[in-house]
């Protein structure tokens, strides 16, 4: 089924195949048997909150589909054009509509190889914008915009937040550092340390004084007796007469030439060859040194073969993988072996008790996005934590990548619960001071019982507060 956005009744939308959609739709109201969804919008900023709201809905099968703008004119705004996946004078149009047949047919395709599209809901914007990537088979190329502070935008991947801001550049260092994705230069640019903001003036100012209004003119050096002064002593009676040996100046490179400028203070009179360079964001206001600023270099983003596999199968293997250096994880079924012969000796012995944890960091993409490629830092600080706590003796596993399970042998669950709080805490503290949104933890202790399995143990631990 293809699905029609628009303020205004079209007569594409009578056409078999296509309906139309109310443009204030709620976001869970979106359809998931869509193939495409056409837009009609007279405004660019209605077009682009519909493609937010697309893009923002929660399953693959309808946040990865392909949006095409219906729009005859030839000029549109550049955010928008970068943002959808092409555009169609009408949805009848058979100029166009061949070559964008052909690349929904290919992106639908590999929408519908991935696993649990219309039943697993994805909320990590670094496996939405990998995927995106995947089925479409393009670079993520910035585009120089004033519709945001920051100066170039990545217009199609923003939509998958729910504003632009500094967050998107955080993922997508973080990606590349992980070797998900590779890049290729596209420019450099200085950007405001304190908001993050593109447009800075460049200033000269006086080393003395620091005021910006200052006087520039020539330097000139008279050949034949060797004096140099600013222009304005030349002058005189508007002819160029040397104020030391009294002759006129007639021809440059002849009697004299201009080898500099000076710069004077119209504030405190001080003279200068070397005005002090500053930079003042328009955004805030802050004046900082150009060395002082965040210098960054803006790229276009590409795939690679191991960002291709975390695109299909996830990403449990970034987050995992730092862990696994310090805590070693093995895998669920081998932990399951483990957990049924602990509950068995248990059961025979009847000596001793011992517990399991779970403890989930359940928006741990917010470390993504607000630490972009300092990320791997700060989960190798996490891992360090969950060393400090659990003891060589214990077996740790994970079921997804933010979702922890561990077994702790001789351990009744009081002394689980301990254990569990210190390690809670000791995150909070770290990520306190660091995120400017709290990761939500959950967490649940339970002590072995001989009469349920393994599988029946950690359901009843996931079953109510996990998902």
């Amino acid at each position: 089924m293809r699905y029609l956005f628009s303020y205004e009744h079209s007569s594409g939308a009578d056409k078999a195949g296509v309906k139309q959609l109310d443009p204030v739709l709620p976001v869970s109201q979106l359809p998931l048997d869509g193939q495409v969804f056409f837009i009609e919008m007279k405004e660019s900023r209605h077009a682009l909150d519909l493609c937010r709201l697309i893009r923002g809905h929660a399953m693959p099968a309808v946040h990865l589909r392909p949006i095409v703008l219906l729009d005859r004119r030839q000029e549109i705004d550049r955010q928008l054009r970068a943002a959808v996946d092409g555009q169609l004078s009408a949805i009848s149009d058979s100029g166009s509509a061949g070559q964008i047949e052909e690349f929904i047919g290919m992106v639908n395709r590999k929408i519908e190889s991935l696993p649990g599209i219309f039943d697993v809901p994805v909320s990590n914007i670094a496996l939405k914008v990998l995927r995106f990537l995947f089925v479409r088979e393009k670079r993520a190329i910035p585009v120089k915009t004033v519709a945001t502070r920051y100066g170039f935008s990545y217009p199609d991947l923003e939509l998958f937040l729910q504003k632009a801001d500094e967050s998107l550049f955080g993922v997508l260092d973080f990606l590349k550092q992980q070797c998900l994705l590779t890049t290729d230069f596209v420019e450099k640019a200085y950007f405001c340390n304190q908001c993050g903001s593109a447009f800075l003036n460049f200033l000269e100012q006086c080393p003395h004084c620091q005021s910006a209004d200052l006087a520039v003119e020539d330097l000139v050096h008279h050949f034949k007796c060797a004096f140099v002064a600013p222009a304005t002593e030349f002058q005189r009676n508007g002819q160029l007469i040397c104020p030391k040996c009294e002759q006129k100046l007639n021809d440059i490179g002849v009697d004299f030439d201009k080898p500099s400028i000076v710069y004077t203070c119209n504030e405190c009179s001080h003279v200068t060859q070397e005005p002090e360079v500053m930079t003042a964001c328009y955004n805030c206001g802050k004046k900082a040194l150009p060395e002082n600023q965040v210098h960054r270099t803006m790229y276009a983003y590409t795939l690679t073969g191991l960002g291709e596999n975390c695109a299909v199968y996830g990403l449990e293997s970034l987050f995992r993988n730092v862990l696994d250096k310090s805590v070693p994880l093995i895998p669920y079924e081998s932990f399951l072996s483990i957990l049924r012969m602990e509950i068995s000796r248990i059961h025979r012995y009847k000596k001793s008790q011992s517990s399991l944890i779970l403890f989930q960091m359940s928006n741990l993409d917010r470390i993504y996005l607000e630490f972009g490629s300092q990320a791997k830092e700060i989960f190798g600080e996490l891992s360090t934590i969950f060393t400090s706590i659990l003891r060589d003796s214990d077996v740790v596993t994970s079921l997804t990548e933010s979702i922890f399970l561990a077994l702790l042998v001789e351990t009744p669950e009081n002394g689980a619960k301990n254990a569990l709080k210190r390690l809670s805490d000791q995150i909070d503290q770290l990520l306190a001071t660091n995120l400017q949104e709290e990761l939500d933890i959950v967490t649940q202790v339970f002590e072995l019982q001989p009469e349920l399995t393994p599988e029946e143990t950690i359901s009843r631990m996931t079953e109510d507060d996990v998902s």
